[in-house]
């Protein structure tokens, strides 16, 4: 690894700031500035969303796979839609609208593009569980089948990496949780110079990021 960065937002812990910088880890105060991403260019590529796919992977469970398979690809809910997302965008990353389970699901891929597992999320803020994941799911860096570039913004969810792919990042990675998984570890720094970590704003986020820089910064040069 070459560098880290860490983007914060918004807030004045200059301490933790400090801490950074003595770890080589860059950090930007994003109040301080107009469009930070800006600094990377997106890519003007345009990939297609059967890019490399194949149906199943040897991790996939049956049952939903076949549930998945039945639900129309082009049906997407309005939520989805009202957060910003294109239909493109759905149609891209395969979500799907399960009407029977009031909930949205897509599938996870290698980075070959065979489908890993699922994840589905529920619309109806009332849920106690927001998400679910197939049986025997495994926590990949997401959507790694159309990752390019060697420097990565990493985000925590599925849904975040969707965001950024939408507005033309195709180097952005979601960890898929708070924290990394050794193999997320070892992929990074075997495919990547640079990482920028771009967690939530919130309590959890910056202490995921400790644990991520912790993670990371013994391997930047």
């Amino acid at each position: 690894l070459k560098k880290l960065i860490y983007l914060l937002h918004g807030g004045n812990d200059w301490k933790f700031v400090n801490t950074l910088i003595s770890r080589k880890v860059k950090a930007v105060d994003m109040s301080t500035t107009d469009s930070l991403l800006a600094l990377l260019t997106p890519s003007e590529k345009v990939v297609n969303a059967g890019k490399g796919i194949s149906e199943s992977g040897p991790l996939v469970d049956e049952k939903w796979l076949q549930h998945y398979n039945s639900l129309p690809e082009r049906k997407t809910v309005k939520y989805f839609l009202d957060r910003g997302f294109t239909t493109e965008t759905a149609l891209r990353f395969g979500v799907r609208w399960d009407v029977q389970q009031r909930r949205l699901i897509w599938p996870t891929r290698n980075k070959i593009g065979d489908i890993t597992g699922f994840i589905t999320r529920a619309i109806d803020p009332n849920v106690e569980k927001r998400y679910l994941y197939s049986p025997g799911f495994q926590r990949n860096l997401y959507p790694i089948n159309e990752f390019e570039g060697n420097t990565v913004i990493l985000v925590e969810g599925s849904l975040d990496a969707q965001w950024l792919y939408q507005q033309g990042y195709t180097n952005c990675l979601a960890m898929l949780g708070s924290s990394l998984k050794e193999d997320q570890v070892n992929w990074l720094i075997a495919n990547v110079q640079n990482v920028v970590i771009l967690p939530d704003n919130d309590v959890a986020g910056r202490l995921a990021t400790k644990k991520i820089i912790h993670d990371l910064s013994g391997f930047v040069d």
